[in-house]
């Protein structure tokens, strides 16, 4: 084949690939133009549902695409949820002071014999809170005649809540047969707290406490016919407040004694004198003679024997 030939087959295969590709170009274009026919149609057909009722007659348009679904969501891992730990409270301890004191005498009432001395005792009962941790109380005791005691401490353990103390009062019969008196314990510390008064009344009975007996003279000497002895008892009682009624007798080594014998006694007198006498004859043997006071009423008290002697 000469180039004239070689020519012309160049030529009609260039044209037969332009031709080509202007139907694949006129091809798409057509494609393309359908295809946003359709997508215009069911945006109008969109649109008009938003503003218009909807029809019972069922749509012809057929769509040729579906809406792409979304990716699928990966789940990530489920968080580990800690449960919070509620925090222990702390019991705090309970702030360390004096609730309040209780105190009492005794014995409360005296009725007796005024001695002396005579013994009180008081006994108070400190209280504190339940809970505390402890602590130390100052103390001390006051009383009516207006006496203070010395401070003093009591120590108090982790949920101790009572402390006993003590104190005596010794009273004699000097001090106001009749009268009440009290003592009262006073907290300084940790706190000031002071208790009520424990009272007591001090009433003695009238009664007889001693007797002393002496006579004169002392000695008898033979040769004289008739000789007298003179007695003489002192009587101590207690200072009644009334006063009383005293009943005794005479009584003597011979076995002889006195009819009983009542005097009376004032209040507030505390001693009364009485007397006898012996008249000893020359004919009584030599020896010692005695005489004693014996009391009956109020109380059963005797003497010594107040002694003499008879010398030949």
């Amino acid at each position: 084949m000469n180039n004239q030939g070689r020519n012309g087959q160049r030529s009609l295969i260039i044209l037969l690939v332009a031709v080509i590709v202007l139907i694949g170009a006129i091809t798409l274009a057509g494609y393309a133009y359908v295809n946003r026919d359709g997508q215009g149609a069911k945006a109008e057909a969109a649109q008009g549902q938003l503003t218009t009722a909807p029809s019972t007659k069922s749509s012809t348009a057929t769509v040729t695409s579906s809406p792409t679904a979304p990716a699928p969501v990966t789940p990530g891992p489920t968080p580990t949820v800690i449960p919070t730990s509620t925090p222990t409270q702390t019991t705090q301890p309970v702030p360390f002071s004096v609730a309040g004191i209780n105190v009492s005498a005794n014995p409360s009432t005296f009725h007796g014999t005024c001695t002396n001395p005579m013994i009180f005792t008081f006994t108070a009962t400190i209280k504190v809170p339940a809970g505390t941790a402890g602590g130390m109380v100052t103390y001390h005791w006051l009383r009516s005649d207006g006496a203070t005691a010395p401070a003093e401490t009591v120590t108090f353990n982790p949920g101790v809540t009572t402390r006993t103390v003590t104190i005596t009062w010794q009273l004699g019969a000097a001090w106001g047969n009749g009268s009440t008196f009290w003592e009262a314990l006073q907290v300084t510390a940790p706190n000031s707290v002071t208790s009520t008064h424990a009272n007591f009344s001090f009433v003695c009975q009238f009664t007889v406490t001693s007797i002393n007996a002496s006579v004169l003279p002392g000695a008898h000497f033979c040769g004289q016919p008739v000789w007298t002895f003179n007695f003489s008892a002192t009587i101590t009682l207690s200072p009644g407040p009334n006063g009383g009624n005293i009943t005794y007798t005479w009584e003597r080594s011979d076995g002889g004694a006195t009819a009983p014998i009542t005097i009376s006694v004032p209040a507030g007198q505390t001693t009364v004198t009485v007397t006898d006498s012996w008249a000893l004859g020359g004919g009584a043997p030599v020896g010692s003679y005695w005489e004693q006071v014996v009391v009956t009423g109020p109380n059963s008290i005797t003497s010594n024997k107040a002694t003499f002697t008879k010398f030949c």
